[in-house]
C-alpha cells in the first residue's frame, strides 16, 4: 500500500510538471493518475471493510471546500438550453445534455488531487516544487522565443509560448504559476523546497521566470490581472510593501516600454487611436454575447451553442472566426443565463474567501511566523489569491474560464487549499 502511494506521488508531481506542456500530455497523466487513484481507493475500501473495528474512521473520499459551489455549476451547464427559443436552436436534447456536461471534466483534477493533498499531505510541497520549476524553464523558452522569433513547435505568433501551441492559454496558465511563486517568495514560503532552490537568490530567479513567461506571452488582459493581483497580494501583507511593489511595477512598466519591443508593439495601437482588431472584435462579440442573453436569460441559449462569428482579422493564425464572448460574465450569461452567471460568481468568491482564510489562519498574531510550514501555507494563500484576481480580471477581456489548459492549473493549485489544514 505504502509503495502505492509512492507511485501515486511520482504520477502527481509528473502531472505537476505536465501543466507547461500541451494538454494532450497533461490529459495523459492524469488518465494514468486517475486509474491509480481508483486503484488505491478501493483497497482502501476492502482494508475498511475489514477494520470495522477500528475506531479511527476516515471517508473513502475527501471532498474540498468548493465541492458544492463546483456541483452547482454542473448543475447549471446541464440545464443550460432549457427555456430557449426552440424555433431558432431547436429543442433541448440528451445529446446536447451530456455534450454540456462533458465540459466539466477539468474539475475530476480538483476532487482528483484534494483527495490525494488531503490523505498524503507530504505530496503537496513536490508537486507545488515541480510546478513552479517546471514552468520557469516554460518561461526562458518563451522569452527566447518571442525575441528570436522563434517557434518551433507553434504557428508563427508575436508572442512566446512556451511549450503550448498558442499564446492565449500560455498566459493564462503562467499568471497561475506566476502568482503562486511571487506568493512565496513574499512569504518566504519556498524555505521548504530542496536546496538550493530554498535560498532567496535562487527562488528569485525561478519566480522572475515565470512573471517573464507571463511577459512575453504578451496578452494585455493577462499584464493588468498581474498588476492589480500583485498590488492586492502585497496591499494585504503591509503598506510598505504595498508601496515597494507599486514603486517596482512602475519602474518595470517604463523599463519594459522602453527596452521590450513587444511590449511597446502590443500597447501602441490602443493609445494611439489605432483600430485594434482585438479590442473591436471584442466589441462586436460582446454585443452579440449580449443579444443572445436577451433570448434566454435564466438558462441561457445551452453552453454549445455559442453561435461562431465572423471576425476576419481578430488574430493574424488561427481561426477567423470567434466561438466565445472574450469575457467571463458575458459567456455565462449568453450560453447559462443569470443561473450560470450566479454560479460561476459562487465559485469565485468561494474560492477568494478560502485562501484568505487559509492565509489568515497561517498568519502569526506576533511580529514574525512561527516555521517554515506556516510560511509556506501563507505564501500559497497569498499566490493562490492572487491568480483568482488575476485571472478574474483578465477575465473581463478573456473567457479564460473556459481555457482547458488554464482549468487544469487552476483546479490543480486550488485543491491545496483546505478549510481545516
Amino acid at each position: 500500500m505504502l509503495k502505492l502511494e509512492r507511485i501515486l506521488g511520482l504520477v502527481v508531481c509528473v502531472f505537476a510538471i505536465s501543466l507547461s506542456f500541451r494538454i494532450t500530455y497533461t490529459w495523459i497523466v492524469l488518465v494514468v493518475g486517475l486509474l491509480l487513484w481508483a486503484i488505491w481507493k478501493l483497497i482502501l475500501l476492502v482494508q475498511g471493510s475489514n477494520s470495522r473495528g477500528d475506531s479511527k474512521k476516515h471517508s473513502l473520499i475527501e471532498f474540498g471546500p468548493l465541492t458544492l459551489p463546483l456541483v452547482a455549476y454542473g448543475v447549471a451547464v446541464a440545464i443550460s438550453g432549457a427555456g430557449r427559443p426552440v424555433v431558432e436552436y431547436g429543442h433541448l436534447t440528451t445529446k446536447e445534455i451530456l455534450a454540456s456536461i462533458e465540459t466539466l471534466r477539468a474539475f475530476v483534477v480538483y476532487f482528483w488531487a484534494f483527495d490525494i493533498f488531503k490523505r498524503c499531505p507530504r505530496f503537496r510541497i513536490p508537486a507545488v516544487f515541480c510546478v513552479l520549476v517546471t514552468a520557469a524553464i516554460s518561461g526562458v523558452f518563451a522569452v527566447v522565443q518571442q525575441i528570436r522569433n522563434w517557434h518551433p513547435w507553434s504557428g508563427a505568433y508575436l508572442q512566446g509560448t512556451g511549450f503550448f501551441s498558442e499564446p492565449m492559454a500560455f498566459s493564462g496558465v503562467m499568471q497561475v504559476f506566476s502568482l503562486l511563486a511571487l506568493g512565496l517568495f513574499l512569504c518566504d514560503g519556498f524555505r521548504r523546497f530542496p536546496k538550493p532552490f530554498n535560498r532567496k537568490p535562487v527562488f528569485l530567479v525561478v519566480a522572475l521566470a515565470n512573471i517573464a513567461g507571463l511577459v512575453f506571452a504578451s496578452e494585455r488582459g493577462a499584464w493588468v490581472g498581474f498588476t492589480f493581483a500583485a498590488l492586492g497580494m502585497t496591499a494585504i501583507l503591509s503598506l510598505r510593501t504595498f508601496a515597494v511593489s507599486l514603486a517596482t511595477l512602475i519602474a518595470a512598466m517604463a523599463a519594459g516600454w522602453f527596452f521590450i519591443p513587444v511590449i511597446k508593439a502590443r500597447l501602441l495601437p490602443m493609445l494611439s487611436g489605432q483600430n485594434d482588431f482585438g479590442i473591436s472584435s471584442r466589441m462586436m462579440i460582446w454585443s452579440r454575447a449580449y443579444h443572445e442573453f436577451l433570448k434566454a436569460p435564466l438558462a441561457g441559449i445551452g453552453t454549445t451553442r455559442f453561435p461562431h462569428v465572423d471576425a476576419k482579422g481578430a488574430t493574424d493564425l488561427g481561426k477567423n472566426y470567434l466561438a466565445h464572448a472574450h469575457n467571463n460574465a458575458l459567456q455565462f450569461l449568453s450560453t447559462a443565463g443569470v443561473i450560470g452567471f450566479c454560479t460561476y460568481l459562487w465559485i469565485t468568491i468561494s474560492a477568494i474567501t478560502i485562501s484568505l482564510i487559509h492565509f489568515f489562519r497561517n498568519t502569526s498574531s506576533g511580529k514574525g511566523w512561527m516555521n517554515f510550514k506556516q510560511r509556506c501555507e501563507r505564501g500559497i494563500a497569498l499566490g493562490l489569491f492572487g491568480t483568482l484576481v488575476s485571472l478574474t480580471t483578465a477575465g473581463l477581456t478573456e473567457y479564460n474560464f473556459g481555457t482547458g489548459q488554464v482549468r487544469l492549473a487552476l483546479w490543480f493549485v486550488l485543491a491545496l487549499l483546505s478549510t481545516d489544514l
